[in-house]
């Protein structure tokens, strides 16, 4: 069924600024696994280069500093394309969105401040940022595309997700006259039918354990003995 759905997605590419925009989300651990799960998407131009999603090496001891460490594997990953870019010619910017203010936040200071057991990763990013060669920006939650790689979202949220990817459902349309033709752009064909013809299987099947009891009710009793009347007394 993933397959099936995967292949109803048409690809879609759209204009955009000749920058490398990374989109990156965090999300913390489980109770079996402390370690959190870092997402990330690079485009070019709107064409989708690189995603990931994979758990965190180390346990961070916040949300900020999951953040940071799904912001600087990403980053690792951006300034790899962005040198292969320059080496064309083309001489591009980071753009990197977040819905954390305060992996952003720490990203614009001087200094390591609380999370000195971060110094490397939080003080490279920074010097990124002072040579302008990362540019950090703040996205809204619920418009974070990273948010699909990092954590399971209601079929609302997934498809909004998966669209920003420049991936689009095509759209199916039920058999039936044309004035009740109906696009359902959520189902693959057949998917209707399939789910019908189980919902009919699973009443038959309830109808048939019921009819099942009636009879074993009825049966039991016919076969008890009418109880005998008392004697008059004399």
């Amino acid at each position: 069924m993933y397959k099936r759905k995967v292949l109803d997605l048409k690809f879609a590419q759209t204009a955009a600024p000749a920058e490398l925009v990374v989109v990156m989300d965090a999300a913390g651990g489980g109770l079996r696994d402390e370690r959190g799960t870092s997402g990330f998407i690079i485009k070019y131009r709107g064409v989708v280069i690189r995603t990931n999603s994979r758990t965190q090496q180390v346990v961070a001891l916040s949300s900020a500093e999951a953040e940071i460490l799904a912001l600087a594997e990403a980053i690792k990953d951006a300034m790899l394309l962005r040198t292969i870019l320059k080496e064309m010619g083309i001489d591009v910017t980071i753009v990197a969105w977040s819905d954390s203010t305060a992996c952003i936040l720490s990203t614009f200071r001087r200094g390591l401040g609380r999370l000195r057991h971060m110094d490397l990763r939080l003080a490279w990013l920074q010097d990124l940022v002072r040579e302008h060669v990362l540019l950090m920006k703040h996205v809204p939650t619920e418009r974070n595309t990273a948010d699909v790689l990092t954590k399971s979202l209601p079929l609302k949220g997934h498809l909004r997700h998966t669209e920003d990817l420049g991936l689009h459902p095509e759209v199916a349309i039920i058999d039936g006259d044309d004035d009740d033709q109906e696009a359902h752009p959520y189902f693959p064909p057949g998917a209707l039918e399939v789910l019908l013809g189980c919902g009919v299987i699973g009443i038959m099947a309830l109808l048939r354990v019921l009819w099942s009891i009636a009879a074993y009710i009825i049966s039991r009793l016919a076969t008890q003995k009418p109880a005998e009347k008392p004697a008059p007394l004399s």
